[in-house]
C-alpha cells in the first residue's frame, strides 16, 4: 500500500512538472523495460499491449497526444502532457498483457496517441524504470450500430433470393419487419448483437423475434477462422478478377449463440442457434448476395415447438448493413 501511494504521488508530480520540449530523442527506454503494441488498431475492438520489466513491478501507463520529451521526477519522458491520470498496471514475473476496450467513436480517428510506462520494483522500491515510447492510431472498422435488412441478389449474386433469414425445415424466407426496431451492433469488447423481428413477406402472422450474440471477433489482417471466408458471389465480384470485393478486408466472429422466438402463429416455439461451418463474416460483399456492406452466417438450429419433440435443421443469415434505417 505504501509503495502504491508513493508511486501515485510521484506520478502526480510527473504530470505537474512536465515541460514539453521541441522533439523526442533517445526514446528506447531503460534496459529491461519494454512496451510492445501494434501501430494501428480498429475501432470497437479491444486494443492489446504487453509490458515487460526486469521482475515484478508496479507500472503506470502514460498516454498523451503529443511527443515529448518532458521532464519528471523519473527523468526525461518521451510523452508530452498527459491526457489522463497514469493508469496503474501490476506486472508480475516480468511480463503483463494489458487489454483496453476502445469505444466505437470517430473522436479517435485522425489522431496519434503516444504511450510510455514508468515502473517501480515491488521488491526494491528504489529501482525505477522507463519504457520505450510507442505511437498508435485507430482506423475505421465499420463498428457501431448498423441497420440490418434482407440481402437482395444483384448481378454478382448466385441466385435471385431476397432474405435476411432462411431456414430449411420451416421452408420460408424471412425479412426484417420495418415497423419494428432492428439493429446490428458491434461493441468494443469484440462481440456483436443482432436484434429485430423477422416476418414472412407473404404471411404477416408468420413472425419471429431474433436476438443473437456473436463472440470472439477476428479482425481484418489476422488469419481468418477455419473454413472462412465463404465466397458465394460470382468470381468476377472479387478483386483477383477485377471486382470490388476484397475478402481480406472482412472481419469475423468465431462463435454464434442466440434465440429466435416465435411470435404470432409461431407463439410457443423457440429456436436455439449456433455456428455451422464458416464463421459469421462482415464486410463489403460478405453477405454473399451483393457487393454492398453486409454480413452472413450459417446456422445449426434446434427447434422446440409447443411440447413436440425438438428437432434440428440448418439455416443462414444474409444481411445488408446500412448506417441507418431510413
Amino acid at each position: 500500500m505504501k509503495l502504491s501511494m508513493l508511486a501515485t504521488g510521484v506520478l502526480a508530480a510527473t504530470s505537474l512538472l512536465a515541460a514539453p520540449a521541441a522533439s523526442a530523442q533517445d526514446c528506447d527506454g531503460d534496459d529491461g523495460y519494454r512496451l510492445i503494441a501494434e501501430s494501428t488498431y480498429p475501432l470497437g475492438v479491444p486494443a492489446s499491449a504487453v509490458l515487460e520489466t526486469p521482475g515484478s513491478h508496479q507500472a503506470f501507463l502514460l498516454l498523451s497526444l503529443e511527443e515529448g520529451p518532458s521532464r519528471s521526477p523519473f527523468g526525461r519522458l518521451c510523452v508530452g502532457p498527459l491526457l489522463a491520470p497514469p493508469f496503474p498496471i501490476s506486472v508480475r514475473d516480468g511480463r503483463q498483457r494489458f487489454d483496453c476496450g476502445v469505444p466505437c467513436s470517430d473522436v479517435f480517428l485522425g489522431k496519434t496517441f503516444f504511450l510510455q510506462f514508468v515502473a517501480i520494483s515491488t521488491e526494491r522500491p528504489e529501482q525505477l524504470g522507463r519504457s520505450n515510447q510507442v505511437s498508435i492510431q485507430f482506423r475505421d472498422s465499420g463498428c457501431g450500430e448498423k441497420c440490418p435488412s434482407e440481402a437482395i441478389s444483384d448481378e454478382f449474386g448466385p441466385d435471385e433470393s431476397r432474405h435476411a433469414w432462411s431456414t430449411q425445415c420451416i421452408g420460408h424466407e424471412f425479412v426484417f419487419d420495418r415497423h419494428e426496431p432492428r439493429s446490428f451492433e458491434e461493441l468494443g469488447d469484440g462481440t456483436a448483437r443482432l436484434r429485430g423481428t423477422l416476418v414472412d413477406e407473404d404471411d404477416s402472422d408468420d413472425r419471429w423475434l431474433v436476438d443473437v450474440h456473436f463472440f470472439d471477433r477476428v479482425d481484418a489482417g489476422d488469419p481468418p477462422p477455419e473454413g472462412s471466408p465463404k465466397k458465394e458471389l460470382h468470381p468476377s465480384a472479387y478483386v483477383e478478377n477485377g471486382g470490388p470485393v476484397d475478402p481480406r478486408t472482412w472481419h469475423y466472429y468465431v462463435r454464434t449463440e442466440g434465440t429466435i422466438t416465435g411470435l404470432g402463429d409461431n407463439d410457443g416455439c423457440t429456436i436455439q442457434i449456433s455456428r455451422d461451418g464458416p464463421a459469421f463474416q462482415v464486410g463489403v460483399g460478405a453477405n454473399g448476395k451483393n457487393v454492398r456492406y453486409g454480413a452472413s452466417g450459417w446456422l445449426d438450429q434446434l427447434i422446440d415447438c409447443r411440447g413436440e419433440e425438438p428437432f434440428e435443421c440448418k439455416g443462414d443469415f444474409n444481411l445488408n448493413l446500412d448506417d441507418d434505417c431510413r
